[in-house]
């Protein structure tokens, strides 16, 4: 609607003033009105989708549950049977270190006997060094008193 000054200067009456605002009234109480309906649309399309994802995170929620308790299980599986092993592992280490204190044994036992074999065989070389060194030092002494002997032989003749 053309304002008063673009009519050519007249004045509208007071009922076509009040007629044109009621009019732009009525166009903003229907444009409310449709925002109001557009609001009430869109807070109930997101309480849907807010519904909709809260079931989801509550089955996403127990499905990690169910998943975690079972991983939990099988950690469980796994330490129980790591476990075993190792019972076995420890086993077998002392059962390997039974068998090298037994052959550590022997080897001492070995060692033993043959330290005593060379003792009883140095002892023996020590003897028979002892008895040749007698025999040697006599000869010495007796052809020391020969060369004596004679050399006082034959000074004296």
């Amino acid at each position: 609607m053309p304002t008063w000054w673009e009519r050519g200067g007249e004045m509208p009456s007071i009922e076509e003033r009040v007629a044109f605002l009621e009019g732009r009234f009525a166009d903003n109480v229907a444009a409310t009105a449709e925002l109001r309906a557009s609001v009430n649309e869109s807070r109930h399309d997101s309480n849907t989708r807010f519904t909709q994802v809260s079931a989801s995170v509550t089955e996403l929620r127990h499905d990690m549950n169910v998943r975690f308790t079972q991983v939990e299980a099988r950690v469980d599986d796994l330490r129980g049977d790591m476990n075993a092993r190792f019972t076995q592992v420890e086993a077998r280490v002392d059962d390997l270190r039974g068998d090298m204190h037994a052959r550590f044994g022997r080897v001492d036992a070995n060692a033993g006997e043959l330290r005593g074999d060379m003792n009883a065989r140095f002892a023996a070389l020590d003897e028979k060094l002892d008895r040749q060194f007698s025999r040697l030092l006599g000869m010495q002494v007796a052809v020391l008193l020969a060369v004596v002997t004679a050399l006082a032989g034959a000074y004296f003749r």
